[in-house]
């Protein structure tokens, strides 16, 4: 029988997620869905450069390369279910 693993950018998804403030979340969340930077700057009524590093800060504390990655990690924790 084989045995399947999951991928190592699954595997510590949850663990980095749960440092993440509820800010945090909700970021990651929209980057997730492919809102843009313009779009999540409106929402959280913060300038467009707050957004994009922001972005970078969750980026990096995920251990990701970008939000595509950081999507599929939202999405194997279940943050996108909602």
């Amino acid at each position: 029988m084989t045995q399947v693993t999951a991928h190592p950018l699954f595997a510590r998804g949850l663990e980095l997620l749960l440092p993440i403030a509820t800010e945090g979340r909700r970021l990651l969340r929209a980057v997730a869905t492919g809102r843009t930077t313009v779009d999540i700057a409106e929402e959280l009524h913060v300038p467009e450069l707050t957004v994009k590093r922001m972005t970078a800060a969750l980026l990096r504390g995920l251990r990701v390369f970008n939000r595509a990655e950081a999507a599929a990690v939202a999405g194997h924790a279940g943050l996108l279910g909602d």
